[in-house]
């Protein structure tokens, strides 16, 4: 069964946001989470937003995926949205450091792949 409309926008979201805040990190580093707050809050919005996202995709397409660590995202957006004054900027530079790029292309191949199907 291909994936919804809503889900496909919900995808894309999670790739727009994923792509800016990379963009947001370039030239930056872990000691600038924290210290500079316009950075700080726009990395934690997008993340949030990317977790939003993720909530609006169905068990159907989570379970065609399983390589997407959906409840992970799902978990930091509420972590971010939820106890912010208690973020881990070690775990945050880490999702931009190291999972945004992967979520970026596997993103992208589910909406490729799951396109196929309609």
């Amino acid at each position: 069964m291909p994936i919804s409309d809503k889900e496909r926008s919900a995808l894309m979201a999670m790739g727009r946001s994923a792509r800016q805040a990379l963009l947001y990190n370039q030239g930056r580093t872990i000691d600038d989470l924290g210290t500079i707050s316009m950075f700080t809050d726009a990395v934690h919005r997008r993340l949030e937003l990317i977790g939003e996202a993720a909530r609006r995709i169905s068990d159907a397409v989570r379970l065609r995926h399983p390589d997407v660590p959906w409840l992970n995202i799902i978990r930091t957006r509420h972590r971010i949205a939820h106890s912010y004054d208690t973020i881990d900027k070690f775990i945050v530079w880490k999702i931009l450091d190291s999972h945004l790029p992967s979520l970026m292309v596997q993103i992208d191949r589910i909406i490729e792949s799951e396109e196929g199907d309609r």
